[in-house]
């Protein structure tokens, strides 16, 4: 039950797949096309990149574990404080993770030359700060907030290491435009990908957030309305994918992107348009998340150039 409870508190498969999705992003869109000697950031670099953000977002998990535990104690699958950890020890946690992250990125700053590095890291706090204590009860903002964070988690990669695109540019004209699109389009299926999951979220907990007066979309809106807007944004995202598939090259990498990515959103669609219950809900997110994943090793390693 420890293990769950903390597991819980901070989420950790959701950090592991935004881990996961950076150093993909790393290893097979960036090391392969440069000379590793000239990147921005070397290899150890970048991990330390990834362990700051890694810990940015679980301090984000914590402070929404910590606002959230009013709504989170009339669930008993959510309730963990003060059942497992005390309020004290959370907010304890929570401004270690902050400061550890904050030195490595201040390390990262000063070691590249980078003090864009340092910048990105007190804004991402204050942007889940603010999201847990006030943005979360907001219908759709909140829901938009962490659908941008998560696809700009990815786009944060070739940002960091945008000095060696530009000089990929003047060298190699087509494949620099090539890696670019894959960035663009690994941005936007991220965004909408979570932004449904976000939607579904919501309609999920639509009981617990009633109870406790959270505005989130569902409540806000109604469950029928917010389901709507959760299936236009299911749309968006197959007529992404769609639009992607028939851009590709081969007709190898056509099969792929139906394999990987049309036919897993397209059963999600289905699955949201079937869903009534709460539990309909719940399986509709875990399917968005494997989503995620197979969208990933599509973009990242199956895919032709």
């Amino acid at each position: 039950m420890v293990i769950k409870a903390w597991n819980r508190l901070l989420r950790l498969p959701n950090l592991f797949i935004l881990a996961w999705s950076q150093f993909l992003v790393f290893r097979c869109l960036i090391l392969p096309f440069f000379d590793a000697d000239e990147l921005t950031l070397n290899f150890n670099q970048f991990l330390l990149l990834m362990l700051a953000f890694t810990l940015v977002c679980a301090s984000g998990n914590v402070i929404n574990a910590i606002y959230d535990r009013h709504i989170d104690a009339t669930q008993e699958s959510h309730f963990i404080i003060p059942k497992y950890f005390s309020l004290q020890f959370c907010w304890i946690l929570y401004i270690s993770l902050i400061g550890v992250g904050a030195a490595i990125s201040f390390y990262l700053a000063l070691t590249s030359h980078q003090t864009m590095l340092w910048w990105i890291y007190p804004l991402s706090v204050f942007l889940l700060w603010i999201y847990s204590y006030k943005l979360k009860c907001f219908p759709v903002l909140g829901n938009l907030i962490v659908a941008a964070f998560t696809g700009l988690a990815l786009l944060f990669i070739p940002f960091t290491f945008r000095e060696n695109l530009n000089d990929l540019r003047m060298l190699d004209y087509s494949l620099w435009a090539q890696l670019n699109y894959r960035f663009l389009m690994l941005g936007i299926f991220a965004m909408l990908c979570n932004l449904c999951r976000e939607l579904c979220k919501d309609l999920e907990d639509f009981i617990p957030d009633q109870a406790q007066q959270c505005q989130s979309t569902a409540v806000y809106y109604g469950i029928p309305t917010a389901k709507k807007m959760t299936l236009w944004c299911m749309l968006a995202l197959d007529a992404v994918l769609v639009l992607d598939m028939i851009r590709q090259p081969t007709s190898f990498n056509q099969l792929l992107a139906v394999a990987f990515a049309l036919a897993p959103a397209s059963y999600c669609s289905f699955k949201l348009f079937k869903s009534f219950q709460q539990n309909d809900f719940a399986h509709v997110s875990a399917s968005l998340k494997f989503l995620m994943l197979s969208g990933l090793i599509l973009f990242c390693i199956l895919y032709e150039f």
